[in-house]
């Protein structure tokens, strides 16, 4: 099982990496939260049609959506 660190020994142990090590750690945390907002997002789209689908919300154009938001 892995161990969570606290926040400020995690960035000692990233301090103590080489300049190479913290750029692929960095590379790697970047992938990792795009991959997660593309989740992120697939789930905000799936919800989004399923509520239209249901009657619950439906699609406007441009022109619609700026007219609701002046209301």
């Amino acid at each position: 099982m892995i161990r969570k660190l606290p926040f400020d020994e995690l960035v000692d142990a990233v301090d103590a990496l080489s300049a190479d090590d913290q750029k692929e750690l960095l590379h790697l945390i970047r992938c990792r939260l795009a991959e997660r907002e593309r989740h992120r997002v697939v789930a905000d789209v799936g919800q989004a049609r399923t509520e239209i689908a249901n009657g619950q919300a439906r699609l406007l154009n441009l022109a619609e959506l700026f007219r609701d938001l002046e209301r």
